[in-house]
């Protein structure tokens, strides 16, 4: 929990500090994010028949500071609360999760319209829900409350207004939330990652005067 909270917290130093030095911008974002929990390989007595998780549509709202005024490179801090999970079938339960976290993101201008990016953040679990499946497997408790995303992706630029399309995926694997029982078969817990898509809208809602527009801010 404490390092949840420093890693969290480095972050909005950063952006203080750079505001300080009167060479950042403020963003703030949302949009929606569909999420699945991507399953592991599991053993052959489940795989012939397992049905497994459905996709979920959630929400994310974000802010960023820019750190550095560069013609090309955009590092950025970012702070984010999200809504993430899976729908349910026969054999997986719904999860739903509300994570908030910090981490930092890099832009490569490639033209004044298009950025790449690339860079991570760290998420701790603020809430989460288990709705059982109706086949009476039983459930047991969740793991880990944070854990780590990378993400790459691209960024429109149009003025004060931005697009961006971010691939994110969790860098560690969980294990928990579900058992899988079959008659004559031992009982198996498996483990999951969550593969999400980000597509959403940033306005930006400071500049300091030594950041110069320019057309791919």
């Amino acid at each position: 929990m404490q390092v949840i909270r420093y890693v969290i917290l480095f972050p909005i130093l950063l952006l203080v500090a750079s505001l300080t030095r009167a060479q950042s911008e403020i963003e703030v974002g949302f949009g929606v994010l569909g999420s699945v929990s991507a399953v592991d390989p599991i053993p052959l007595a489940f795989r012939n028949d397992f049905v497994g998780p459905n996709t979920y549509l959630g929400y994310y709202v974000e802010g960023s500071a820019l750190l550095l005024e560069h013609s090309k490179w955009k590092p950025r801090a970012v702070v984010r609360l999200q809504t993430e999970g899976n729908k349910g079938s026969i054999d997986w339960p719904e999860i739903e999760l509300v994570n908030a976290g910090a981490g930092a993101v890099v832009g490569y201008r490639l033209t004044p319209v298009i950025t790449v990016l690339a860079g991570g953040v760290a998420l701790y679990k603020v809430s989460s829900k288990i709705e059982p499946v109706d086949n009476d497997e039983p459930l047991i408790s969740p793991t880990a409350p944070w854990s780590g995303r990378l993400n790459v992706g691209v960024r429109g630029n149009f003025g004060k207004w931005s697009s961006e399309m971010i691939f994110e995926k969790s860098y560690t694997t969980e294990s928990g939330a579900v058992l899988l029982t079959r008659e004559s078969s031992p009982s198996f817990i498996p483990s999951y990652s969550y593969l999400n898509v980000r597509l959403g809208f940033k306005y930006r809602i400071f500049q300091s005067n030594k950041a110069k527009p320019t057309a791919g801010s």
